[in-house]
């Protein structure tokens, strides 16, 4: 049993999570890949050496960009229930501010609120700070590789005579395919994050249905008695008594 707007805020969440999934796989991402594999026809055409070496060192990267994905994946899985928790007390306050004000409840509710909101913003906090790490990594990576292309073709230029120019072809290709290899491994990071919710959502929608039954419990008949209450005390707090001898 939860607070129905927290209920509510899950439905939304998780819904909104699978709609971010459909339009990040149909944005970009099919004309990507169609440019990655004929950039990659290139520059095995123009030298299938250097693509060796290509091929060896972009799986160390996706290892850290998987490595970076199962984080954020951890990290995705509190975040639907902090939003919902965030809406349920929100609504609770809001349905509820005539009883707050009442019982002088207003710094206990802000304070319910604040904490909420505060884990909140430190699993958002998390989350960007974790995807924030796949500019640098593949940009790190990008330059190793290209550092390592400009190693073998100046000993293929000093030692065995080929010209620079040989070499200029592959290296061109492999600039322009690295911008699609980013932008896909941060749409792989994007869909494994959004994933998390839908996956979520299934299992939301995959619970069985609970049916309390008419038969349930026990039907008293012929009940006889009283209940007498005699000199009731009542106090908030240990303040003055709010009910006295009653």
């Amino acid at each position: 049993n939860q607070h129905p707007a927290k209920f509510v805020s899950k439905i939304m969440f998780n819904a909104r999570a699978g709609a971010a999934v459909i339009l990040t796989l149909t944005s970009n991402s099919v004309s990507d890949v169609l440019k990655l594999i004929a950039l990659a026809s290139v520059m095995v055409k123009q030298d299938p050496v250097m693509s060796l070496i290509s091929v060896t060192v972009l799986p160390l990267l996706f290892l850290s960009v998987g490595a970076i994905t199962r984080k954020l994946k951890a990290l995705a899985r509190g975040e639907t229930e902090l939003a919902a928790l965030v809406q349920s007390i929100g609504t609770e306050a809001v349905e509820g501010i005539r009883t707050i004000k009442s019982f002088q409840l207003e710094d206990k509710a802000a304070a319910s609120f604040a904490k909420a909101v505060g884990k909140m913003e430190r699993r958002g906090i998390q989350i960007n700070r974790t995807s924030a790490l796949m500019s640098p990594l593949m940009e790190t990576g990008g330059g190793f590789i290209i550092g390592l292309f400009v190693m073998y073709a100046s000993w293929q230029t000093l030692g065995n005579g080929k010209t620079p120019g040989e070499f200029m072809g592959f290296i061109t290709a492999f600039m322009l395919a690295y911008e699609p290899v980013k932008r896909l491994a941060r749409v792989n990071v994007d869909i494994q994050k959004q994933m998390v919710a839908v996956e979520q959502m299934y299992d939301l929608i995959d619970t069985p249905e609970q049916r309390q039954l008419a038969t349930a419990g026990e039907h008293l008949t012929d009940v006889e008695g009283s209940i007498r209450f005699e000199d009731v005390a009542f106090t908030y707090g240990g303040n003055s008594p709010a009910l006295h001898g009653v």
